[in-house]
């Protein structure tokens, strides 16, 4: 290279010569004349004014430069602005291409499900027709099946109570209603039998409990080794449980790596011992000693061979300068040929297996010129490569962060701000990689207390669907009770002027609990749904958990068969619920009364006490009961149903008639009379015109009227 610049100095050197001795022979051999000399001094003269034109010129093209480079940078400005945008746009165009690939997807399968629907809309009217047929015929075979099931529920019940009252036979008779004596044998009987069935399935589950914790018990004790002693008067916390494992997971993890070192430095040990034990042999079966003469006692005398030796190594030692100098310019050479990457810092070391892996060379020493070179070629291109592939996999990091970001579902703050960061950090893919790992694992942290929490919520919900359940169960007991004092005489015979027929409650429990939990979960969703519009969701569930709305939704108030008596002039029979509607206006008074009265004796009786059997006195003030209901057909099992419970009834009516006298045992006429002392006022005086006179006694009373708005009724 010094002796490529030295030519080229020479020849520069050479031209200037050349040019000087040009210029000296035009200037020696040229002749010069007055005209000459004026023609020079005008063509000098334009030359200088075209150099200030041309200097002029050459200013506003540089001007002009400035302004050109100045629109250049703003050009290039919008250029990298528009390349923004337009990568943008491009984009916005793969989404928008993947979007209408989308959307044609769904046209078709909307299409598809419209089609389906169609046609699950005729085979539903035709299973509907076929239902239809189906449930006539069912209904039917329902009817004459339960006509007979009747009959032999009869037969069976009268044949269990001939059974039962068969050890019955001496006794005192009693002059009382047969349901009412039938009731009172029940209720002795039952309620004994009742507690104690009670009480052993309660030991039972008891006893069932108590093993499935002791099998636990047993199960950890062994597990983990345990006395009795060490967990006695501990309470178990299964949180603390789980972190023990994971911590004992990973004490035993380590421990196991700890072990497999110790047994691989062991076994090194071992056999660098054997190694100089052999070592040791053998120079003992050599030399016939066991230790070594000191070093001071050895003497070489040969000098000769010493010195041939010592020439020996001198030129071993010039042949391996010589190959260290070509080594070194072979290391400038090379060193000078990866200038561009001196500024390149690292704290690793490098071993280049890999690399080495076709010479057959362990490192870079044993390399010669030419495979020094072609490792440093392979080198550089590696670089080049791994560095393109590195800008590859940023640029997709970068959209992938970018799709994601762009994602309506992160779009919240607590996902948008650590992508934000990662993109921030897209040159420094370690630090990508830790602040990811920090981002999912206070992500497993948050899903792992969300699960607590969930489950928290699930045992919770459990326990309002069985606090639901027994409520609703309670109310379902309730209604079977309601019938049970509704039973008179009519035309010489007992008839029940009120039947509630129930499902039965133990059949059809599980289904009762899938519906409960249904409608738990329904009630859930409207309330997160309210919650996430900012509503209040108190009136909400006020207005959905009624007891009308649980029991329909959970039983169902159309499965709840009702009965009630017709009384006619000449025949009583039974009818439905939705038939009495259809009664005339004492026919529907006297069913509402009976409905009334069976409310008001179950609301009084007590349950508790098995000896309380009789009736507590009622009063029931009506007033003008007799508009419609003044039949004799009518009155006289208003007035049984009234005596059965006893409720003793007030009626103020402006109607007389025998039917309606021959009711009641006593009789008044109210009459208003003017007062003599105050104008405009008039009082109220009583006359009993029927039944013996009773003895009075006044009495202070207080007589508290509230306004209570009118109940719904339930069905």
């Amino acid at each position: 290279s010094e002796l490529s610049k030295v030519n080229k100095f020479l020849e520069q050197k050479k031209e200037e010569i050349q040019e000087y001795e040009d210029k000296y022979n035009e200037i020696k051999y040229q002749t010069v004349t007055e005209s000459i000399y004026q023609t020079c001094i005008t063509e000098l003269e334009t030359l200088r004014q075209r150099i200030a034109e041309t200097e002029e010129a050459l200013n506003q093209l540089r001007n002009k430069k400035e302004s050109l480079q100045r629109q250049q940078r703003e050009l290039s400005n919008e250029i990298d602005n528009n390349n923004q945008q337009e990568l943008t746009l491009k984009n916005q165009i793969q989404d928008f291409e993947k979007l209408y690939q989308q959307y044609e997807d769904y046209l078709e399968n909307r299409k598809q499900s419209e089609q389906i629907t169609g046609d699950l809309e005729i085979l539903d009217r035709k299973i509907g027709e076929c239902r239809q047929q189906i449930g006539e015929i069912n209904q039917f075979i329902r009817d004459a099946a339960a006509n007979r099931e009747r009959g032999n529920i009869r037969l069976e019940d009268l044949q269990r109570k001939v059974n039962e009252y068969q050890t019955y036979q001496t006794g005192e008779r009693l002059n009382k209603d047969i349901e009412d004596i039938e009731a009172r044998f029940e209720a002795l009987t039952k309620k004994i039998s009742d507690d104690q069935l009670l009480l052993e399935e309660n030991l039972k589950r008891a006893k069932d409990r108590f093993e499935k914790k002791q099998t636990q018990l047993l199960d950890k004790e062994a597990l983990y080794n345990l006395a009795e002693q060490d967990y006695k008067e501990v309470k178990a916390d299964s949180f603390v449980e789980r972190e023990i494992r994971k911590e004992q997971s990973s004490q035993e993890d380590k421990f196991r790596k700890l072990q497999k070192e110790y047994h691989k430095i062991s076994t090194d040990i071992a056999v660098l011992q054997n190694k100089i034990m052999d070592g040791r042999a053998q120079l003992e079966e050599k030399f016939e000693k066991t230790e070594p003469i000191p070093r001071g006692q050895i003497i070489d005398l040969e000098f000769k061979k010493r010195a041939k030796l010592i020439l020996t190594d001198i030129s071993k030692e010039e042949e391996h300068l010589k190959s260290c100098e070509e080594k070194i310019q072979s290391y400038e050479d090379n060193l000078s040929n990866l200038a561009e990457f001196e500024d390149f810092t690292t704290d690793k070391t490098f071993p280049f297996e890999e690399e080495f892996g076709g010479t057959g060379k362990n490192n870079l020493k044993e390399l010669s010129r030419k495979e020094l070179i072609n490792f440093r070629g392979r080198l550089v291109r590696d670089y080049r490569k791994s560095d393109e592939v590195q800008d590859n996999r940023r640029e997709a990091l970068r959209k992938c962060l970018d799709s994601i970001s762009r994602k309506k579902d992160y779009e919240e703050e607590f996902f948008k701000r650590p992508l934000e960061t990662m993109l921030q950090l897209i040159d420094e893919p370690k630090e990508v990689l830790e602040q990811l790992t920090i981002i999912l694992s206070s992500f497993h942290a948050l899903l792992e207390k969300l699960e607590v929490d969930i489950a928290m919520v699930e045992k919770e919900q459990q326990k309002v669907i069985e606090m639901l359940l027994d409520y609703i169960c309670e109310v379902h007991k309730n209604l079977g009770k309601i019938d049970r004092n509704s039973t008179i005489t009519v035309r010489d015979r007992s008839v029940k002027m009120l039947k509630i027929k129930l499902p039965e409650w133990e059949e059809q429990e599980s289904v009762y609990q899938l519906r409960l939990r249904d409608f738990m979960e329904e009630l859930t969703a409207r309330g997160l749904q309210r919650l996430s519009e900012n509503e209040n969701i108190e009136e909400m569930i006020g207005a959905h958990v009624t007891t009308k709305n649980l029991y329909d939704t959970v039983v169902g108030i159309g499965n709840v068969g009702i009965k009630l008596y017709k009384i006619e002039a000449q025949r009583e029979y039974p009818i439905t619920w939705a038939e009495v509607a259809k009664n005339s206006g004492g026919e529907g008074f006297l069913s509402a009364f009976v409905v009334l009265s069976s409310l008001l004796s179950y609301m009084r009786r007590e349950d508790t006490d098995l000896f309380y059997e009789r009736e507590e006195g009622k009063v029931l003030v009506m007033d003008n009961p007799f508009a419609q209901t003044n039949a004799a057909h009518l009155l006289k099992p208003l007035m049984d149903v009234a005596k059965k419970n006893n409720t003793q009834l007030i009626c103020l009516s402006g109607l007389g008639g025998e039917s309606i006298y021959n009711r009641f045992d006593n009789i008044y006429v109210l009459n208003l009379i003017d007062s003599g002392l105050q104008k405009d006022v008039q009082y109220l005086k009583g006359e009993h015109i029927k039944g013996e006179k009773p003895v009075l006694t006044v009495r202070a009373s207080q007589v508290k009227v509230e306004e209570m708005e009118q109940m719904e009724l339930l069905f």
